[in-house]
């Protein structure tokens, strides 16, 4: 892989790990100290200049209290963390409240 696709990569990777923190509602300070570096090295890794290893990675979603396959696929770009939560929250609500719940969401349907 070039160099041009690597960094490519690391820039995306750094996107994806934004907004998970963002998701959880957790600054780059709480992040570091979860995960025992500064926040310094947590802006680096959110902006693409540092690689991220399998081992801060492992470390990372611990911070997250993710398990690390599903950390993984987050930052790959094959799972989506606002939509694994908005499923998580729907199966909290009364069969009732889920079906009317799709009801609004299929009337919105045609604005996607």
């Amino acid at each position: 892989m070039g160099r041009l696709r690597i960094d490519k990569l690391n820039r995306e990777i750094g996107k994806r790990l934004l907004q998970i923190r963002k998701h959880n509602k957790l600054s780059q300070m709480e992040v570091s100290k979860r995960v025992g570096i500064s926040f310094q090295q947590i802006q680096k890794y959110e902006q693409g200049v540092n690689q991220l290893s399998l081992v801060r990675i492992h470390y990372f979603a611990r911070a997250f209290n993710m398990p690390d396959i599903k950390f993984f696929q987050y930052l790959m770009g094959t799972e989506d963390p606002v939509s694994d939560t908005l499923a998580i929250k729907l199966h909290q609500f009364s069969p009732k409240t889920q079906k009317a719940l799709l009801s609004l969401a299929t009337l919105f349907e045609n604005e996607l």
